[in-house]
């Protein structure tokens, strides 16, 4: 029986095809176990996530700088309403429709109340549909080019590198993105911040007792949040590198260059049973993580909402039956401005949990970027020529020939001598 050369040749490159797709499972699953050993070994403390923070604000300062002035105006404007319309307003109405005051000032007190929300919502709608789309751009055009340039000016052996082609992805992918998400997050909390000390400092000559209940409860709102976020970003960890594989298999599939391999071999088969092992490998880990996730988040949204509303309305209603001082106003300010100032809270802790989410994926970003070359290119200044010198060089017109055109021959040409006997030996 003849094999023809050509079956022979497709044969070689089928077993080269499963060669190189066994080194790449190997170089996949050495990443998994890192990245799933490193998992617990992100560094979230508060200062930490405050350095990652400031390092992604020189981007946003360096490419959209105009956006964090205007992100301050819409900051104040925002937190001033807050107080504005949480505790200032409601006392206000309440206590003067009690007391039989004027409708003409409490007319002209809401008109201005009403133009004040009518500018910040003309401001909302500029900044989110044009300002914050013109930055994004922006962010996302200098970063991607300032990433594209580290990635050119990096060896090319990095990128034999699973971990650090890893890292690459997520710095392209995660980049911009990310930091608008951190924008948009550290606006909201500068928000929250502001009005929460505008309406602590009213609201505490009303009721001390329910800022402490809304302080407690978000606080453990926040203690639930931050281990959710530390079980999605190890569970992330976990099942990316299961995902490149999973990717790395449908290519293989859908491309024209394997179609050949698959009909001529067994690759389909022991492809199609790796992807059946890596997604049951990914079913296990979803299951791994969701019932720790599911208790967690149904706590949070009971200690942080209903039991928490139940408790201090009920505390309210009781103190306004009982307490003489406690006036109508006081006590429609309290109810409206402690569902505020609770919101507030919780706002500030869910942010203060994003910052944290926020720092672990810029942690793979400062990996990527502050990465530098082993092989430093440029250029070196040559030495000035002074002159050319050759010793005991020979010469033949073929290899082996002899006797040789020239035999150890020696000369020296220095900077401006010209001669006619040198020309032709030179040439």
């Amino acid at each position: 029986m003849t094999i023809s050369k050509d079956f022979v040749n497709i044969y070689k490159d089928y077993l080269r095809e499963i060669n190189n797709y066994k080194r790449t499972i190997k170089h996949i699953e050495n990443m998994e176990r890192k990245v799933r050993k490193d998992a617990g070994k992100n560094k979230n403390g508060y200062f930490h996530t405050f350095c990652n923070i400031r390092y992604m604000l020189r981007f946003a300062l360096k490419y959209a700088p105009e956006y964090i002035g205007i992100v301050l105006v819409k900051v104040l404007g925002g937190a001033f309403w807050n107080i504005l319309s949480g505790v200032i307003v409601i006392k206000y109405l309440f206590d003067t429709i009690e007391n039989g005051g004027s409708f003409n000032d409490i007319l002209f007190v809401m008109l201005l109340f009403i133009v004040y929300r009518i500018g910040m919502v003309l401001l909302e709608k500029w900044f989110d549909h044009v300002c914050r789309p013109r930055a994004e751009l922006k962010l996302h055009e200098g970063m991607q080019k300032e990433l594209y340039g580290k990635a050119k000016a990096l060896d090319l052996s990095c990128y034999d590198e699973p971990d650090f082609y890893n890292e690459y992805i997520w710095a392209i992918r995660e980049s911009d993105t990310r930091t608008v998400a951190m924008l948009s997050d550290l606006t909201g909390f500068l928000d929250s911040v502001l009005s929460t000390l505008g309406m602590l400092v009213l609201f505490v000559t009303i009721d001390w007792i329910v800022i402490f209940a809304a302080l407690l409860s978000a606080f453990l709102g926040l203690l639930i949040r931050r281990r959710l976020n530390s079980m999605n970003y190890q569970k992330s960890v976990e099942q990316n590198p299961m995902t490149r594989k999973l990717d790395y298999i449908k290519r293989v599939f859908y491309l024209n260059d394997h179609a050949k391999e698959l009909r001529l071999g067994d690759i389909g088969k022991l492809l199609q049973a790796e992807y059946r092992e890596t997604i049951d490998k990914k079913i296990q880990c979803t299951k791994k993580y969701a019932r720790a996730t599911l208790v967690f988040s149904l706590l949070s949204q009971l200690l942080t909402n209903y039991l928490f509303d139940a408790l201090v309305t009920g505390y309210l209603i009781i103190r306004y039956a009982f307490d003489a001082t406690f006036s109508l106003g006081d006590f429609s300010a309290s109810i409206n401005a402690t569902w505020r100032l609770f919101v507030q809270f919780n706002e500030i802790f869910r942010y203060m949990s994003n910052f944290n989410e926020h720092s672990l994926y810029v942690d793979k970003f400062k990996g990527f970027v502050e990465r530098e070359p082993q092989i430093v290119s440029g250029y070196e200044k040559a030495a000035r020529f002074e002159a050319l010198e050759l010793r005991d060089v020979s010469f033949s017109y073929e290899k082996g020939e002899d006797p040789f055109a020239l035999r150890n021959i020696s000369l020296e040409i220095r900077k401006g001598e010209k001669g006619p006997e040198k020309q032709p030996l030179l040439k």
